[in-house]
């Protein structure tokens, strides 16, 4: 569109990023907290996985550390990007496998930590305007 002699643009606006920063203001209603602290961390991201990986190399890896509800692989259009998410029965086993970091999974060394739950799209009905005069 032009305006005032301006080509200008419209877009959705994107929620502003959370930030893991002690100093930044948390999200939320009074009293709540952060919504990490209200989750359990029972997701472990993992990473640096050998490409061949399976779910039962997986598995059998975190046996020790307690029951695997779930793993997620993380590609994009069909291409293995070598890292993931386990989910884990509770909090106490992700803690176990946030341990692992650093241990030889199919000759590679596994890092792991805990994993930020997913965030929920919030719809928006706030638009950007750029280029305006």
């Amino acid at each position: 569109q032009i305006f005032m002699g301006n080509r200008i643009t419209c877009e959705y606006s994107r929620p502003l990023k959370e930030s893991g920063n002690a100093s930044t203001k948390q999200i939320g209603k009074a009293g709540e907290g952060s919504r990490n602290e209200q989750l359990p961390k029972t997701r472990v991201f993992i990473s640096n996985l050998d490409y061949n990986i399976d779910e039962t190399a997986v598995r059998e890896f975190f046996s020790d550390c307690g029951d695997v509800r779930n793993i997620k692989w993380s590609e994009k259009n069909g291409e293995f990007f070598c890292k993931g998410v386990v989910e884990f029965e509770s909090a106490d086993a992700a803690q176990k496998a946030v341990k692992k970091s650093g241990e030889l999974l199919m000759g590679k060394e596994l890092k792991a930590e805990i994993s930020n739950p997913p965030r929920k799209r919030v719809a928006d009905n706030t638009i950007f305007v750029g280029n305006l005069p």
